[in-house]
């Protein structure tokens, strides 16, 4: 059995990715949240969506920042159940493994793994300090360390992490899965909010988006400036999320003058399929891993406007394959080179098409599943005689 482990209290890029892709493996694999008690109810958002996955998960109560008792519990859990590889997903849930690990007697040890969701995005000097730490006192300690995207693998070798454990795995998104079915939601969901503005406006608005969570890092306020410096438009942004900034940003849509052109949907569990209603996607991060959104969009045929960093340039290695502009540009500067991606629409189409091909080629879930597949397969080359560990690397690669 593989044991993943998270702590988060919204569903964001690595829930989205990891639980709908390891659905299949039910029987071989085990989820477990760290719930912060903390965040009240908010907890509650990961662990129902697991559920509706057709996942039982684990629900570690954490009662503070250092929570000893339940660092004990993930030892426990771990002593029961026997996996032969623990997967932690990003900061907290990784240092927790660590130290749940030095409970364990060393015969009984499992594998460790763990996800670095992103480097350059965090914020903060508490968050900063959180991830140096993460990466100096606790990836050190782990079998494999994985990124999402390969400027944060250079990154982790840069700060010490062994070449020979450090691997980069790129987010994937479901792109064979956007269908017919899907078309019919996403076209549902533009109906709806394309009724909504004709009863002010004459002509069809031009539907902008953002998806993401309403934190610091995602910069949604520099796109508000951005969108209400844009002349000649009829346009409406459409905000994909929930997050601590949401009544700072409508407060600053209001103060800019647009706050009856942003259509706030909050949490949408089926975002990755609406986000097909958009007519261009944007993301003006100043950092990011390999985000999931842009990914979500190129499968969903959507043209990308987005900041030239990290994994999105990953993703969007030129201007054939979507618009970048550089996160150093002034406000005024980027509204202006999005005003002529907008007048442009025969060529932001091309850029979509070229982008859906890409994704479908390489950045498909199926190829992340199959590369996460070699990764256990060579931790487990000296234990593959279990069956559940077989079965889900012979049918994930």
């Amino acid at each position: 059995m593989i044991l993943h482990i998270f702590n988060s209290t919204v569903v964001s890029g690595p829930e989205r990715l990891v639980l709908p892709t390891l659905a299949p493996f039910c029987a071989s694999v085990k989820l477990a949240f760290l719930y912060e008690t903390r965040c009240g109810l908010k907890s509650d958002q990961p662990v129902d969506y697991a559920r509706s996955l057709g996942f039982d998960p684990l629900v570690i109560k954490v009662k503070s920042r250092w929570d000893r008792e339940a660092i004990g519990e993930i030892a426990r859990q771990i002593e029961c159940r026997s996996p032969l590889i623990v997967h932690a997903h990003d900061v907290k849930a990784s240092t927790y493994l660590q130290a749940a690990s030095r409970l364990l007697n060393n015969a009984d040890k499992p594998k460790l793994v763990s996800t670095h969701h992103g480097i350059r995005g965090r914020r903060g000097l508490k968050l900063r300090l959180y991830e140096r730490f993460y990466s100096y006192l606790v990836l050190p300690s782990f079998d494999r360390v994985l990124t999402v995207c390969e400027s944060d693998r250079v990154i982790l070798q840069q700060r010490g992490i062994a070449s020979e454990r450090l691997l980069c795995h790129r987010n994937g998104t479901r792109s064979s899965s956007f269908g017919l079915s899907e078309r019919m939601a996403a076209d549902q969901l533009r109906q709806n909010l394309l009724f909504e503005a004709r009863l002010h406006d004459a002509t069809d608005p031009i539907l902008l988006g953002v998806v993401g969570r309403l934190a610091p890092e995602k910069r949604l306020d520099r796109v508000l400036k951005v969108v209400s410096k844009l002349k000649g438009f009829n346009w409406r942004l459409v905000v994909f999320g929930s997050g601590p900034l949401e009544q700072q940003l409508r407060g600053l849509a209001g103060s800019l003058g647009i706050k009856d052109r942003i259509i706030w949907l909050g949490y949408r569990a089926n975002a990755a399929i609406e986000v097909g209603a958009l007519d261009l996607l944007i993301s003006l991060s100043d950092a990011e891993g390999l985000p999931l959104n842009i990914l979500e969009a190129g499968s969903a045929g959507v043209p990308v406007f987005a900041t030239k960093v990290d994994g999105i340039a990953e993703v969007i290695p030129s201007g054939e394959f979507g618009s970048l502009v550089l996160a150093e540009q002034s406000d005024s500067e980027i509204a202006l080179e999005l005003g002529r991606v907008l007048a442009s629409r025969p060529k932001m189409i091309a850029r979509a098409e070229k982008l859906k091909s890409r994704v479908g080629a390489e950045f498909s879930s199926e190829r992340w599943l199959s590369q996460l597949g070699e990764i256990y397969g060579d931790l487990l080359i000296k234990k593959d005689s279990h069956s559940c560990a077989k079965l889900f690397i012979r049918t994930a690669t």
